[in-house]
């Protein structure tokens, strides 16, 4: 008998299409423990940072980022996660628009 292990996943984004697809996704699978959505930078930073209304949030095991977000904040986003020594550790997939040129994907992004 194999294990399968569950995680706690973070996905931020602002677009309530995408983030339906995405957590229908994430939902299909046996990966999924928990997933907490926030649509804003504000409200990452608060969640990972444990904040405010997130004083008692668990870590996140892997973060999803819209990188291309209507408030253009999310390569600044992906920079702070990755450089901030209490959380660079966890793992970041970036989501981008389906019809986005990947060709032309901001070079800040390997680092994730």
């Amino acid at each position: 008998m194999s294990y399968q292990a569950a995680y706690d996943f973070l996905l931020i984004d602002d677009n309530q299409a995408d983030i339906n697809a995405t957590a229908a996704v994430l939902q299909s699978t046996r990966y999924l423990r928990y997933l907490h959505i926030v649509k804003s930078k504000e409200t990452a930073v608060a969640y990972l940072k444990r904040q405010g209304p997130f004083s008692k949030a668990k870590q996140p095991d892997i973060i999803f980022l819209s990188i291309y977000r209507s408030d253009s904040k999310g390569i600044g986003l992906l920079k702070w996660i990755k450089s901030d020594p209490e959380i660079n550790h966890i793992p970041v997939v970036v989501l981008t628009a389906p019809n986005t040129n990947t060709d032309s994907l901001h070079p800040s992004i390997a680092i994730a």
